[in-house]
């Protein structure tokens, strides 16, 4: 999938300010990730973290690891004036691609129940929810959604 005026790169150190902005657009303050967070991911061999951007300018990010034969979706994020025009989808394929290039043979992922735009984007891309996270999000019930993983009820 490309998107217009969009490249999708990996991470770099000097991108973590920009990240940490759009953590605190698009999730509660409880929930939003630290600069610790993108500080280990980066540093995990068997990690990932791509950005999204726009004439120079992060919009977006995704980030994964992957566990065993699983490929863990940690977070996507775009920044809300740059949502809706496929960012999401993309960045989630390309993660999906390096995922799948450090081992991965399935995927999953967590998200809130009542965050219809993400559970949208996930189910076009072909996951299906495995089952109800009681209290996953400090409260909040979550879906673990999976893709091509046959053994945990998909």
């Amino acid at each position: 999938m490309a998107v217009a005026g969009i490249e999708v790169r990996v991470f770099k150190e000097q991108d973590i300010p920009a990240l940490l902005e759009i953590e605190r657009e698009c999730f509660p303050p409880d929930l939003a990730y630290d600069r610790a967070v993108f500080e280990e991911l980066s540093t995990m061999s068997n990690g990932v973290i791509l950005v999204a951007e726009v004439g120079g300018r992060v919009v977006g990010y995704a980030a994964g690891v992957v566990e065993g034969s699983y490929g863990h979706v940690v977070s996507i994020a775009v920044a809300p004036s740059w949502q809706g025009r496929g960012i999401g989808s993309l960045l989630l394929e390309k993660l999906e691609e390096k995922l799948r290039g450090l081992g991965a043979a399935c995927f999953v992922l967590e998200v809130a129940v009542d965050n219809e735009r993400a559970i949208r984007l996930y189910t076009k891309r072909g996951y299906r929810v495995a089952r109800v996270l009681k209290g996953y999000y400090g409260g909040r019930d979550g879906f673990l959604m999976v893709k091509g993983c046959l053994y945990l009820n998909e």
